[in-house]
């Protein structure tokens, strides 16, 4: 089962998406995968913000989601 849990959905869902919150989002709300379009992700520090996501193979990538929707 995958579920969507995004900042329009959920205003609590931070952007800087800690191991500890990740971890939750699968355990606690049985989200399979992290998902974002093609647009870089980056945190203030510059590392991306779903690194950990990627490290655990939990993360998917959408193209051109954002193409007229920001902008």
């Amino acid at each position: 089962m995958t579920a969507i849990l995004s900042s329009t959905s959920h205003p609590g869902v931070p952007y800087d998406l800690s191991p500890e919150f990740i971890q939750e989002l699968f355990s606690k709300h049985r989200i399979d995968y992290i998902i974002h379009g093609d647009d870089p992700c980056l945190l203030p520090d510059g590392s991306d913000a779903y690194a950990h996501a990627k490290k655990l193979g939990r993360f998917r990538m959408v193209s051109g989601v954002a193409k007229g929707i920001r902008g």
